[in-house]
């Protein structure tokens, strides 16, 4: 399975949750998916993504979070918990094209 580094998100101006997330990207690479391309990707196990700590190099992966009655989003887990290492991720430049 492949592993895409993230280096990068899009959500509506004043958005805070993960709920808002609308794409996820690396704007060295200049490419970014659509949320839920990345959750049909992860969901099907063709590609994991993940996010990587600058200082230590550790992984943090990124993983679908379904509740009750809202739509699935992503979320960043590490060692089976849910923490908010995504919401960290500057915005994705617009110069970056989508690709899925």
């Amino acid at each position: 399975m492949d592993a895409l580094q993230i280096t990068s998100i899009a959500r509506p101006a004043g958005s805070a949750d993960h709920q808002h997330i609308t794409h996820i990207g690396d704007n060295g690479r200049g490419w970014r998916f659509t949320a839920q391309a990345a959750i049909s990707m992860i969901e099907s196990q063709m590609t994991d993504f993940f996010i990587e700590d600058f200082l230590t190099r550790r992984r943090t992966y990124l993983g679908v979070v379904h509740e009750p009655g809202k739509p699935a989003y992503l979320r960043a887990h590490v060692r089976g918990r849910w923490n908010d290492d995504l919401l960290t991720l500057p915005a994705c430049v617009r110069s970056c094209r989508v690709i899925a």
